[in-house]
């Protein structure tokens, strides 16, 4: 039988103030796919049942580094974790799932590369990438390790997949907003999450807040 996976990365905060009601939300809507967070640097991970964990300590010379890596090592745990024929998506640590899916839709869109694309200016963002083409996530590692970590900055991982989408067919989510919305939700997307300055606003945390589950 197949396995679901979602895997996120992210730091003690951002678990505590995002991923934690990620997973829950996860596991709540659709308990047949697999969580797995990644903590860099925890202090006390608060576990979810039924959620895989793993951790590490690293040392940042500044916080330059420290977002550049903690936006992109996400992708660097699904090369170690999963083969090619693992079935899995990454997401940002700060979207929380909205409603079901099945695992068909998600059999769809894993066995591909997909990629949410910026709905302004077209550019390829990180928030939600599958890894369907064979060798696909061992490069996208590769690629973002070419760069010593020490010289890692902010959107290191939407450059390396601008380089990537050169030589990979990717793919936009399907139509209407299937699988992810940004700042808003009218309620056909199975994840929303937040950009920037929406996660200070009531306008947008109003409506992330409506699908936290408290107890799961």
């Amino acid at each position: 039988m197949p396995r679901y996976n979602i895997l996120v990365g992210c730091d003690q905060t951002y678990y505590d103030d995002w991923a934690i009601h990620l997973v829950r939300s996860i596991k709540y809507f659709n308990p047949w796919i697999t969580c797995h967070v990644h903590v860099v640097n925890p202090t006390h991970i608060e576990k979810v049942d039924g959620v895989e964990y793993t951790s590490e300590q690293r040392e940042f010379p500044n916080d330059t580094v420290k977002i550049g890596y903690l936006q992109s090592v996400r992708f660097l745990k699904v090369a170690e974790k999963f083969s090619d024929k693992d079935m899995v998506m990454t997401l940002d640590a700060d979207t929380i799932c909205t409603r079901k899916t099945t695992p068909s839709k998600f059999e769809e869109v894993a066995k591909r590369i997909t990629v949410l694309r910026h709905l302004k200016d077209k550019h390829w963002l990180a928030g939600l990438v599958t890894y369907g083409e064979p060798g696909f996530r061992k490069e996208f590692s590769d690629m973002l390790l070419a760069k010593p970590i020490e010289q890692w900055a902010p959107f290191h991982d939407q450059n390396v997949l601008y380089e990537l989408s050169k030589k990979y067919t990717f793919h936009e989510q399907p139509p209407r907003l299937y699988w992810m919305s940004i700042g808003k939700n009218g309620n056909q997307s199975v994840f929303l999450t937040l950009k920037g300055k929406q996660k200070e606003k009531d306008k947008y945390l109003n409506t992330y807040k409506k699908f936290i589950v408290r107890n799961i």
